[in-house]
């Protein structure tokens, strides 16, 4: 069986199918607030500075700084989304587990058993949803919905450079307006027994070498001797770490240092890029 993740729009309900499809397959969930505190204790990363890299898109001046001094935001959100894809693949390390929040779907290109669903529902019952749960009203709830949704927007555009809303970024896209919550979890239930979906040596080894790859770059953005250095990539091949970047003699030494010093590094390398 798969990862199942499930990206949802404000109060769309997707804590709800995750709980339900827990219980309908037996499968573990994780949760956004998990993935956080993970990149928290791992990376030391501050729920603060999390919070503000991913629910508020840069604004023009941001990147206008970025173009001038790219070791700063830039790197910042770099830093983070490394150590975010590292977290997330520390905490999937097995099949039958459900995650769901923000951007799992993008957070693991390449691996075949990850079925991405993106969960949907009309406007006025988001706003509704809004109401009840925060205690406000129809006015408020429909300016916060909106906001979020816009925010959403753009960081995701700034931060991955897709559009939040496209289809072509999942494998289904639920709509409850058409769809009750039930009827979502049998159907999502369904697609993760299909063999498209099914763990194999091939999308094992892939998954395992996207941990490895991401470890790698999340504590080498991580620790201070390493942080600024010029590194364009890190791939990761059955155990063996290709590092792509310019860097003088003294500064492979240092970034082999520590590389090696994370779990499941068995070889390296350093290609100028």
């Amino acid at each position: 069986m798969p990862i199942i993740t499930i990206s949802r729009g404000t109060f769309a309900g997707g804590q709800q199918l995750a709980d339900l499809l827990s219980k309908r397959l037996g499968f573990r969930c994780v949760s956004r607030e998990m993935l956080y505190e993970t990149v928290q204790q791992t990376y030391g990363i501050t729920a603060e500075d999390i919070s503000e890299i991913m629910e508020q898109a840069p604004t023009h001046l941001e990147h206008a700084r970025e173009r001038s001094d790219r070791l700063s935001l830039g790197q910042t959100r770099r830093r983070l989304f490394y150590a975010l894809q590292a977290s997330l693949c520390e905490l999937l390390h097995s099949s039958d587990v459900i995650y769901h929040g923000q951007a799992g779907h993008l957070l693991l290109p390449g691996v075949q058993h990850v079925l991405c669903v993106r969960l949907i529902a009309r406007r006025g019952q988001r706003i509704k949803m809004a109401m009840e749960r925060d205690r406000i009203s129809k006015v408020a709830a429909s300016k916060l919905v909106d906001q979020v949704d816009s925010e959403r927007q753009r960081w995701t555009r700034s931060f991955y450079g897709v559009d939040w809303g496209d289809p072509a970024l999942f494998d289904m896209v639920l709509n409850l307006d058409d769809l009750s919550i039930d009827d979502a979890v049998e159907i999502t239930a369904h697609a993760a027994a299909l063999p498209s979906y099914r763990v194999s040596e091939a999308s094992s080894r892939a998954f395992a070498d996207l941990c490895l790859s991401s470890a790698v770059m999340a504590e080498l953005l991580s620790q201070p001797q390493t942080i600024k250095l010029d590194i364009h990539e890190v791939m990761a091949d059955g155990g063996t770490v290709k590092i792509v970047g310019n860097l003088n003699p003294s500064q492979r030494q240092e970034a082999r240092r520590v590389a090696e010093q994370v779990q499941g590094v068995k070889g390296f390398e350093i290609v100028e890029s």
